[in-house]
């Protein structure tokens, strides 16, 4: 399996594409988070197991965001683990701009972006970019 279909298997997987986000109990705090802007990322904290993936996929329900352009992806995933850098961010979010023509903005959705080295600093360069563009 190559690289790019391994990453295209991942987010399918784990991305709402065809089915719709699974029931559950909607969270009190959705209404308190920011907007989502292109020069701006909202982090969601919490300890283990206290619901931060099922928010994430709340979130894209309530703003009624289009799921063709919502790119879910947990890091957690073992077809992952080798390659958790930078470069795998960069493949994202090239995958995300040939999947979505135009300027149409797209939404990523990074659970567990903490097993990611550098991950910071990545996030950082990518809302100078969103800023100067």
């Amino acid at each position: 399996m190559t690289y790019q279909s391994l990453l295209l298997a991942v987010i399918e997987d784990w991305s709402f594409f065809q089915k719709a986000p699974p029931e559950s109990i909607e969270r009190d705090v959705l209404s308190s988070l920011p907007s989502l802007e292109a020069d701006l990322a909202t982090v969601i904290q919490g300890v283990r197991r206290c619901g931060k993936s099922t928010l994430l996929a709340q979130i894209m329900t309530r703003r009624n965001l289009p799921r063709d352009r919502c790119f879910f992806i947990n890091f957690e995933d073992p077809r992952l683990s080798d390659s958790l850098d930078p470069n795998l961010l960069d493949a994202i979010v090239s995958f995300a701009n040939s999947r979505v023509s135009g300027d149409e903005p797209r939404y990523f959705f990074l659970d567990e972006i903490q097993a990611v080295k550098d991950w910071e600093k990545w996030l950082r360069v990518q809302l100078d970019r969103a800023q100067n563009d």
